[in-house]
């Protein structure tokens, strides 16, 4: 820092304080400067002080001192935006949500402390498991972003820091296991939608039978097929409008890029699809768009899994079922034909075993209770 001494056309004479700083952005050197009626101890310590939160707000660096935790959690939010899909955002925003009701107001990320992670995620114990940890997943990656950003040195509490939901009741393990269906329990749907939208059902049918998630099932074109696989490479989301120049999206992570041999019945369902398209192409002009994706609705857009699960609500079923219950299923009955966990793994493309081996496991406890019930006909 220097001194400049200035003199005004009256005579009054006031010092300017000048410090230069090297820009991080542009590399070029700036300065900034403030005004002082005097120069005293006080006045140059004011200065010094002064001209370091000018450089500090033109280098826009923030310290732990003046960010707050919601400012963290939404500019991290931010930060991913580009590179996360819709779904994942929507996520992001839940979780933001959660962590502000349950920390203190305005607090500043300098004064978290393990304690008062603890106590905050405390007020969380009567939601899910899942709900918790995702939760606490997306504080932690903030954090983590927080040390990137220079905005803070210590967040050794993300490591210690422990956190659980709710205690399983009955009903959570009963849900556990409504997540797939059994083989009659599959044809009896598979029949009920059938009877008011036979197409729906198609496509439910080509899920349990493929193990795809719905979106990658209503994302699947002609060029995907060759005859005895289908080639795996995109999907169909809420997000994106039919209008867009390009309605299909990556898939959901890199292991969803895969390849699905289809077995005799996955094979005459797209035959079947492909002739009725080809009909509808050829009969409906003006109102059927052809567009090169098997599963359509009658203007040649690819169904929204949203309206199948609209249909499955409106069956009025003993149980919840969605369209992902026969990406499940599909677990399930592979599970049943004794085919390795990694096998299984590959072909829905999971990259973590947690989801595949749930289903896996219930499938086992089927199985045995199927054995001891063949046991129970055996006489001596």
């Amino acid at each position: 820092m220097y001194i400049e001494e200035r003199k005004s056309k009256s005579g009054r004479i006031s010092y300017r304080a000048i410090e230069t700083y090297v820009d991080r952005l542009t590399g070029k050197r700036r300065r900034v400067s403030v005004t002082m009626d005097k120069k005293t101890n006080a006045t140059m310590k004011w200065a010094t002080a002064e001209l370091q939160r000018k450089i500090d707000e033109a280098q826009e660096t923030k310290t732990a001192k003046n960010i707050t935790l919601a400012e963290l959690l939404k500019e991290h939010a931010e930060y991913r935006r580009p590179d996360v899909r819709p779904s994942t955002q929507r996520a992001h925003a839940d979780s933001i949500k959660r962590l502000v009701k349950i920390f203190p107001d305005g607090l500043l990320i300098s004064a978290i402390t393990l304690p008062v992670v603890q106590r905050s995620f405390l007020k969380m114990r009567d939601l899910s498991g899942v709900t918790v940890s995702m939760t606490a997943s997306f504080f932690k990656q903030s954090m983590k972003y927080a040390k990137r950003m220079k905005y803070i040195e210590d967040i050794s509490f993300i490591h210690e820091m422990t956190v659980s939901g709710r205690a399983k009741t009955v009903d959570d393990v009963k849900r556990a296991r409504e997540k797939f269906l059994t083989r009659e329990e599959l044809a009896e749907v598979l029949q009920k939608v059938h009877e008011i939208k036979p197409r729906y059902a198609l496509m439910l049918e080509f899920i349990a039978l493929t193990g795809l998630r719905a979106g990658e099932c209503s994302g699947l074109r002609y060029q995907d097929f060759d005859g005895q696989n289908i080639d795996i490479n995109g999907t169909i989301t809420h997000s994106v409008p039919f209008s867009a120049k390009e309605i299909k999206t990556p898939p959901k992570t890199l292991s969803s890029f895969r390849t699905v041999a289809l077995n005799s019945r996955a094979i005459e369902i797209l035959n079947q699809i492909r002739i009725e398209n080809m009909k509808d192409a050829a009969w409906n002009k003006g109102k059927y768009t052809e567009k090169g994706y098997f599963f359509t609705s009658s203007t040649g857009n690819p169904i929204r899994f949203s309206d199948i699960n609209h249909t499955l609500r409106s069956l009025k079923l003993p149980r919840h079922i969605t369209t992902h219950v026969f990406r499940h299923t599909h677990i399930f009955l592979l599970a049943e034909l004794g085919v390795p966990l990694k096998t299984i793994m590959e072909r829905v493309g999971h990259i973590n075993p947690k989801t595949t081996l749930a289903v896996y496991s219930h499938a086992s406890e089927q199985m045995h209770r199927d054995a001891a019930d063949k046991l129970d006909e055996i006489s001596m």
